[in-house]
């Protein structure tokens, strides 16, 4: 269990979706905030995902998707909201948001949490290095400036060859 799901599952207070909301906000700019809500489709089986995004504390757009409710409640809302913050953040951007859980659209101010949003999931580079496609279970991954991730072995194979550059995108690591 990660962090961002063990913070929604020790702050909710409620068994019904339809009463929690999600509150982020960028750290260093306040005025950026997305705030997910959930209501009632006219499927019983679904329901909504609201996403409406702030910039400089007005509203500059709402989005609704369709989602299944099938599953732990903290589940459910932890990978909706990494998803959605996660295409919202442009890849060579780390930002950290502040995120709070709130009831029946309770704004919370206090215990909040610093998420970090993290790109290195994303695409092939999950399972394993895409040079000598060896698994991360068994080797080390050295996160290059690019975002990628090569193992400790590949790094040193590319260095010793002369290579100065990120084996994906060929974005030069060393200067």
């Amino acid at each position: 269990m990660d962090l961002l799901n063990l913070y929604i599952k020790t702050n909710i207070k409620t068994t019904k979706l339809i009463d929690i909301t999600v509150y982020c906000r960028l750290k260093r700019a306040e005025g950026t905030q997305y705030w997910f809500t959930f209501i009632n489709a006219y499927n019983p089986y679904e329901y909504l995902l609201v996403i409406k995004k702030y910039k400089n504390y007005l509203k500059e757009s709402e989005t609704n998707k369709k989602i299944s409710h099938f599953g732990k409640l903290e589940n459910i809302i932890s990978s909706l909201v990494k998803h959605e913050l996660e295409l919202y953040t442009p890849i060579d951007k780390e930002l950290v948001y502040l995120i709070g859980v709130g009831l029946n659209h309770e704004i919370p101010t206090e215990k909040l949490l610093e998420y970090k949003v993290n790109h290195y999931h994303k695409g092939y580079n999950l399972d394993g290095c895409p040079v000598c496609k060896g698994s991360w279970v068994t080797q080390h991954a050295i996160p290059l400036s690019c975002k990628h991730r090569v193992c400790i072995d590949c790094i040193f194979g590319i260095i010793k060859n002369n290579g100065t550059s990120c084996p994906i995108c060929r974005k030069p690591f060393i200067i």
